[in-house]
């Protein structure tokens, strides 16, 4: 599957959120960005490859589930940055 996510806000809505993105992206993104040891790069290349662009108050409200940042380190985040984490969660459950 190829996947081209030039306008990912439209793909995505309220009720979507990172499992629906997981059946979303390429099998090659979910393999790369879910292998073990430290993918920040990979991952950071993917979301420039899908074109990833999930509105930052998306982001932060599905990324804040996990507990594994907290609500200060999200608050403060660059849009890339939220868009990493939220792909690198996404292609965890893809997998």
């Amino acid at each position: 599957m190829r996947l081209e996510l030039n306008e990912t806000s439209e793909l995505l809505n309220e009720s979507d959120g990172i499992y629906h993105l997981a059946e979303m992206i390429p099998q090659a993104c979910i393999n790369q960005c879910s292998s073990s040891g430290d993918q920040y790069h990979v991952v950071k290349s993917w979301v420039k490859i899908l074109r990833l662009s999930i509105p930052r108050e998306h982001c932060i409200k599905e990324i804040k589930e996990y507990g594994a940042w907290d609500d200060g380190e999200l608050e403060d985040s660059l849009d890339l940055e939220l868009n990493i984490k939220y792909l690198w969660l996404a292609a965890g459950y893809g997998g």
